[in-house]
């Protein structure tokens, strides 16, 4: 599960760097082999858009999650439009 986080941390940070914006809300979801999903957010005072803070964010938020007795599946990280603000550089 941990390579899928850093894969998708990669993907989160470079899109969010390409359109020039920031998150502030990190989400995962992951979801177990009986198809109940389980989802954990952080929200930041500030914007992010690197991959190593994303990734190290993810982690701790998959490390709150009992993953002992059940597979579970990584499912998806999200970027939140409603938490994404637009960077502005001078």
């Amino acid at each position: 599960m941990l390579e899928a986080a850093k894969s998708q941390a990669a993907v989160v940070a470079r899109a969010l760097r390409g359109q020039g914006r920031v998150a502030r809300t990190i989400t995962v979801i992951v979801r177990f082999d009986d198809l109940t999903s389980v989802s954990r957010s952080q929200t930041l005072s500030f914007g992010i858009d690197d991959e190593v803070a994303i990734l190290a964010i993810a982690e701790a938020l998959l490390q709150s999650i009992d993953l002992a007795n059940s597979f579970a599946s990584w499912r998806s990280m999200r970027r939140r439009s409603s938490n994404v603000t637009t960077t502005v550089c001078s």
